[in-house]
């Protein structure tokens, strides 16, 4: 009986040793899962990281090709560009037919397959890093003319667009507000104006954390090349004969005030404050009062009747500047209802980029300065702070070098 009792006992003991084994077993193998899961993820995203920049890389070389193709093939290019002569006939071709191999023809990665990506460690050629991650972009297509032009300025800060389009155009659709420009939630708070005679009332301090759309301060300015002008001619309203410039303001008010539209007229009158038309007025433009977190579109839209046609020849340039809040913006040009292309002025790139097997596509715009045509952003400015424009002035009773001021 005794060796009985003892033989049950062990046995016990083998039961829980044989438990305890394949609970550790199990615990182990869910670790090690996990760790091979996370580690193959952490693997992913540096190879989706890898395959952005070999993307970025061909948006780069992108941006090479078109001061190339400027230079050599624009109106006053010879097919010349620092001493290497290109063919400007097979570098529109492959603009126009949208091309994965258009930077090839320019001189600029492989005709007959992908780029290989990777840096030159000085003499010693390539890094074995960048062989280890092979990576390469594989397509790289250009569109010279959109259908839009895309951009995002601070609160305060001008940004210039060339209104030059494909075809004539008598309207300019502008929106702005992206959700990128939200500070908290997805309500908009808007003003609502019925009375004719009421003015906003703007707090500066509470616009922002209110997520209210900037007030949107857009001027139109441009002339017609061949015609004769002087200075009194550009101080006209441009509609009158496309010499000139006007000005809007656009406040952002809700679909419930009565004031406010998504049509408005470019000013015929400048710098008279008795007239409706006068620049110095508000236009109050209809908005949305919500902008949920995966909204791709804008919460303020107006179009501006120009009050002429604007031919591709003429010479017509918007200036926007927000005020009281950043703003991403998109501008559109409009013959009737019918969009009209921007004519080259912000170039779109569209590259595909590979590290190993993971790929990665990215869409950018490039937005290039008119040399022949700078158009500064102030009408004066320095390179930086440090610089300042500093202006002296005194005011006095007294005679001096022949100009009394009690006179003038």
């Amino acid at each position: 009986m005794k060796n009985s009792k003892n033989f049950k006992k062990g046995g016990v003991s083998i039961f829980i040793v044989m438990v305890v084994g394949v609970l550790v077993s199990i615990m182990s193998a869910s670790f090690l899962r996990l760790m091979f899961r996370d580690q193959e993820q952490a693997s992913k995203l540096d190879l989706s990281q890898s395959a952005y920049d070999s993307a970025q890389a061909g948006v780069e070389d992108a941006k090479r090709f078109l001061r190339i193709f400027r230079s050599a093939c624009g109106p006053s290019g010879t097919g010349v560009f620092e001493g290497v002569t290109h063919n400007c006939n097979a570098m529109r071709s492959a603009i126009q037919n949208e091309s994965c191999y258009t930077l090839a023809t320019a001189g600029i990665g492989n005709a007959n397959g992908e780029t290989i990506v990777q840096t030159n460690s000085g003499a010693g050629g390539a890094s074995s890093r960048d062989a280890d991650l092979n990576q390469a972009y594989t397509c790289v297509k250009l569109r010279m003319n959109t259908a839009d032009f895309l951009g995002r300025t601070n609160d305060g800060s001008p940004s210039v667009i060339n209104l030059k389009g494909t075809a004539a155009f008598d309207r300019v659709r502008i929106r702005w507000h992206s959700r990128e420009n939200m500070t908290n939630g997805s309500n908009i708070e808007l003003d609502s104006l019925r009375n004719p005679s009421a003015r906003p009332n703007i707090n500066a301090q509470n616009w922002r954390n209110q997520n209210r759309p900037a007030i949107l301060k857009a001027q139109f300015y441009g002339y017609i090349p061949g015609v004769g002008k002087s200075s009194s001619s550009m101080d006209t309203p441009y509609p009158d004969d496309g010499n000139g410039a006007s000005e809007m303001l656009f406040y952002p008010t809700n679909s419930t005030s009565a004031l406010s539209s998504n049509v408005s007229n470019m000013p015929t009158v400048r710098r008279n404050e008795s007239s409706s038309q006068a620049t110095t007025d508000y236009t109050f433009t209809r908005c949305s009062d919500r902008m949920d977190a995966n909204s791709n579109a804008y919460a303020c839209e107006t179009t501006v009747n120009i009050g002429r046609s604007v031919s591709p020849n003429d010479v017509l340039y918007l200036r926007l500047t927000p005020l009281m809040n950043d703003s991403n913006f998109r501008v559109e040009l409009l013959n009737g209802n019918t969009v009209v292309d921007f004519a080259g002025v912000q170039p779109r790139v569209d590259s595909t980029g590979r590290a190993n097997t993971q790929l990665r596509r990215v869409e950018s715009r490039i937005g290039f300065n008119d040399t022949s045509f700078p158009v500064p952003l102030f009408s004066a400015q320095t390179e930086s702070n440090e610089e300042p424009i500093c202006k002296e002035f005194s005011v006095t009773r007294l005679t001096n070098s022949n100009v009394n001021c009690r006179n003038q």
